[in-house]
């Protein structure tokens, strides 16, 4: 995903390649049902947390947790995220790693 950091400027979050990925790039349409409704209660989830967090005058929610809390956990996998994960890769830690450092999950897998 260089192209991507290059023309953004910043690498692509997990949530942007589920996009990428589950989106037809000719018409937008969505891959499936599914893909469609978990991308629009993340939006509208992280929208909402963002606002509550604002007005304590916390920080603003992780993506990456919203989007678990939104798409859900299976069996240790969290739904949409493998190949997008697989992407951002950065020299000895990767970002599979540091999600379960964060989830305080060993085993943690990902699926997409």
């Amino acid at each position: 995903m260089r192209i991507w950091t290059e023309l953004n400027g910043t690498p692509p979050a997990p949530v942007d390649l589920f996009v990428y990925t589950h989106q037809h790039r000719k018409n937008k349409a969505w891959v499936d049902r599914r893909s469609e409704h978990v991308y629009e209660k993340y939006k509208c989830r992280l929208e909402e947390l963002t606002q509550q967090a604002s007005l304590q005058g916390t920080p603003p929610p992780k993506e990456i947790d919203v989007w678990i809390e939104v798409a859900g956990t299976r069996k240790g996998h969290i739904y949409g995220l493998w190949s997008e994960l697989l992407y951002l890769q950065a020299g000895e830690i990767t970002v599979v790693q540091v999600l379960r450092q964060l989830n305080g999950c060993k085993d943690m897998k990902l699926k997409n």
